[in-house]
C-alpha cells in the first residue's frame, strides 16, 4: 500500500533510506525523486527516479529468500508472512507482490498515462526448492494497442541455488538491461 510505505520511508529518513537500496543494490539506487519537487522519500518508486529491471528485480528477490541482505531475521519473516499467497495443490508456498505505473513521456515528461505497466514478482518455494520470477507487462504505443490489442510481456524467473544470471526463459539483452520505473502497489 502506498501510503503505508510512504510513511515508512518518512520515518526511515533519507540516509537510512539511501543506505539500504544501496546495501539491497537494489536498481539504479535513485530515491532523488522527481525534478525539483523534493520528494524522494514519498515518491521515488512511484514512476519517478528509481528503477528496476527485471533480471535485477530477480536478483534482488534472489538476495531475499537467501536471506543475505543484512537485516533482521524478523525482517524477513514479516516480509514472508505480508507476502504469502494462497497455497496450491501441488504444495508450493507462493509469496508475491502486484504494482502498476506508467511509462515515461521521454526523458524529462512524466508519466505517459496511456502507456500503463504492471507487475508481479514473487518466489514460490517447495522443500529445499525456490523460484523468483519478475513478470513485467508493458501497453505499447498508444495506437497500436487500440489497434491490435498488443502488450508485451517480459519474465524472467532463475531458480535461487543456480545462477540469477541463468533466467529459464532467456531475455534478449536490451530488455535485461531495460529499467522501468517504478509503480504502485496494487
Amino acid at each position: 500500500m502506498v501510503w503505508y510505505s510512504q510513511q515508512l520511508t518518512l520515518w526511515l529518513g533519507p540516509e537510512r533510506l539511501q543506505r539500504y537500496v544501496k546495501r539491497f543494490n537494489y536498481g539504479n539506487q535513485d530515491l532523488s525523486g522527481n525534478p525539483g519537487m523534493n520528494d524522494g522519500l514519498t515518491q521515488a518508486w512511484l514512476d519517478s527516479s528509481l528503477q528496476i529491471s527485471p533480471l535485477e528485480q530477480v536478483a534482488f528477490l534472489h538476495r531475499l529468500v537467501s536471506r543475505p541482505l543484512g537485516v533482521s531475521t524478523r525482517a524477513y519473516d514479516m516480509t514472508a508472512r505480508l507476502t504469502a499467497l494462497a497455497p496450491t495443490a501441488g504444495g508450493w508456498e507462493v509469496h508475491g507482490k502486484t504494482g502498476t505505473g506508467y511509462r515515461m513521456a521521454g526523458e524529462r515528461g512524466g508519466p505517459d498515462l496511456r502507456r500503463q505497466i504492471g507487475w508481479f514478482v514473487g518466489w514460490a518455494s517447495r522443500g529445499a526448492r525456490t523460484i523468483v520470477s519478475a513478470h513485467v507487462i508493458m501497453d505499447q504505443h498508444p495506437g497500436e494497442q487500440a489497434r491490435r490489442g498488443a502488450r508485451q510481456v517480459r519474465s524472467c524467473s532463475a531458480r535461487c541455488r543456480s545462477s540469477v544470471r541463468r533466467c529459464r526463459r532467456p531475455l534478449r539483452r536490451a530488455w535485461r538491461e531495460r529499467r522501468v520505473r517504478g509503480g504502485r502497489s496494487a
